[in-house]
């Protein structure tokens, strides 16, 4: 658009800036912070979807780790009482570990015995007896107790991935908000120019 005016009170070029009122970094933040993704939707990223799917995947795949390690837990507690008489109830996770590694309780006994190491020793036999019915059994035992453990291991992997999406999807919905800001400003620029008739002509210029 152009507009004329008298030149005589005018002399110099006019330039006038106007930026446009951007949205918060630190909402943006704690948005993110909370649920990733959200800071990049309040500042209309496209990069939301890609945190939102991220913290759903993770957390489906912690809770069938965490279920799958339950399960099996339940499988090799229920095989050890079966096949080893072993009473369940009470029973510490390193007691288990000590039911997989010797074949009974007197073996583990004498080996602890042999190591001078009295505090692991057990003294309540009866409580703590086990005794399995073969080699093939207490191997097998062990196999579904290590397969538990390693489900545990990676649920707790998934759960510091999960924490990571939150604190990297907060970062970046810094970035985020920062390039909004920057794609909104908007410059007015009044270029004025002479004409012959000794009149001014203003041109009206926006940048988005």
């Amino acid at each position: 658009m152009a507009l004329i005016i008298d030149a005589d009170s005018l002399s110099n070029d006019v330039a006038l800036s106007k930026t446009v009122s951007g949205k918060s970094k630190g909402k943006a933040f704690l948005m993110s912070l909370i649920i990733p993704g959200l800071g990049q939707r309040y500042a209309e990223s496209d990069k939301s979807r890609l945190f939102m799917v991220a913290e759903v995947g993770l957390w489906l795949t912690y809770t069938g780790l965490i279920t799958y390690r339950d399960w099996k837990r339940e499988d090799y507690r229920i095989y050890a009482a079966t096949h080893a008489n072993v009473v369940l109830q009470g029973k510490s996770d390193s007691y288990f570990i000590d039911v997989g590694n010797y074949n009974s309780i007197d073996d583990y006994n004498a080996a602890k015995l042999r190591q001078r190491n009295l505090p692991d020793y057990y003294h309540n036999t009866g409580k703590y007896y086990w005794k399995w019915a073969s080699e093939a059994h207490r191997q097998k035992f062990d196999e579904m107790r290590v397969t538990s453990d390693q489900a545990d291991n990676r649920a707790l992997f998934a759960l510091g991935a999960i924490f990571a999406n939150h604190i990297f999807s907060a970062i970046h919905s810094i970035w985020s908000v920062k390039g909004y800001n920057q794609a909104q400003e908007e410059q007015v620029r009044l270029n004025m120019h002479y004409t012959p008739e000794r009149s001014v002509m203003f041109s009206l210029q926006k940048s988005f």
